[in-house]
């Protein structure tokens, strides 16, 4: 029986003149370890002739061998090109050295994860329309969408759109329960907000445990609306958190005014028990107050029911202890999301 042949060798380098990817050589004793270095180092800074010189020198006739040169951290020459936004550079690495364009990194990471997470716009046009795997996530659970998502650039939403016409799924959740609308929304990246609705994203998918409408409600009119209009519910409860609530929290008045509009019920307690005016009260948010009180059941705590007794309410020893839970319950959400 014929022997199966061993798998081509990794080679890894130690980057130099990158002070944002130092590391030690790991495999110094390989006589090819100085043409490794200058064949990654080449490609990173967009030599073309040095990298034809060192391919010609490293590929030997060996199959795979330059898509097995990579630094300590898993990367190959590909990955370096695709985070420099060197379109010319992915092109020549890809159709003439054939590297293979999912390769992945010692994190899960692409070539095209790094060229969307440096918002190399063209690079990744390249990578997407020449063999991308766009379901490909990394040991994280985040796709390309989720990088996509995250921040805005020029060209966001062409590159998401072109990503879930080529197959992402566009409700994909990471490790962490993370959806690419709840990255869009919690980045405040309303473009991807909006062609991810456009694209039937479910506005109404609860993760981490939050609501992306939730979260929108701290401090996006814009993305509240789309939201809205795109089916999430203005009533969706996670563990007594509401968008209502939590446009109270943060006085975001335009949206508590939307909301109500909407149809969000003003009665709905918080894991604390108390109502979206009572949090207003504690919290020292009149403007907020004074939109929810016509549409809120008194409070029976609360012998002096109108504004002014409210107000009132505001100093009393009572109400300064529940302003100090109501601060540490926000510390807390702020830690988690934020």
């Amino acid at each position: 029986m014929a022997k199966t042949p061993p798998a081509p060798p990794r080679f890894y380098y130690a980057p130099w003149r990158n002070g944002d990817m130092d590391g030690t050589i790991v495999c110094s004793s390989h006589p090819g370890i100085c043409k490794c270095t200058m064949f990654l180092n080449a490609a990173r800074c967009g030599e073309m002739k040095l990298v034809k010189k060192f391919a010609a020198k490293l590929q030997v006739g060996a199959q795979g061998t330059l898509d097995n040169i990579r630094d300590k951290e898993g990367r190959t020459a590909l990955h370096f090109a695709a985070r420099a936004g060197n379109t010319f550079m992915c092109k020549y690495l890809v159709n003439h050295l054939k590297l293979d364009i999912n390769a992945q990194d010692e994190e899960g990471n692409t070539p095209l994860h790094y060229a969307i997470q440096e918002k190399r716009l063209q690079a990744a046009l390249y990578l997407v329309n020449n063999g991308v795997d766009v379901a490909k996530a990394n040991k994280e659970g985040l796709t390309y969408l989720h990088y996509a998502t995250h921040n805005a650039f020029s060209g966001q939403k062409d590159l998401i759109q072109l990503l879930i016409s080529r197959g992402a799924e566009v409700d994909a959740c990471s490790n962490d329960q993370w959806t690419p609308l709840m990255f869009a929304t919690l980045y405040r990246s309303i473009e991807a907000v909006e062609v991810l609705l456009q694209n039937n994203a479910n506005p109404n998918l609860v993760v981490r445990p939050i609501a992306p409408l939730i979260v929108s409600s701290w401090y996006s009119y814009e993305i509240t609306d789309l939201l809205v209009k795109a089916g999430a519910d203005p009533n969706i409860n996670v563990d007594g958190s509401t968008p209502l609530q939590g446009a109270v929290a943060y006085e975001q008045v335009e949206i508590i005014t939307y909301l109500l509009k909407a149809g969000a019920d003003p009665n709905t307690a918080d894991v604390t028990g108390l109502t979206p005016l009572e949090n207003a009260v504690n919290l020292r948010h009149l403007k907020a107050l004074a939109v929810l009180f016509p549409v809120t059941k008194p409070i029976p705590s609360i012998s002096d029911w109108s504004v002014d007794g409210l107000v009132k309410y505001v100093d009393s020893e009572e109400s300064k202890q529940l302003v100090l839970a109501q601060h540490h319950f926000l510390s807390v959400i702020y830690l988690l999301f934020c």
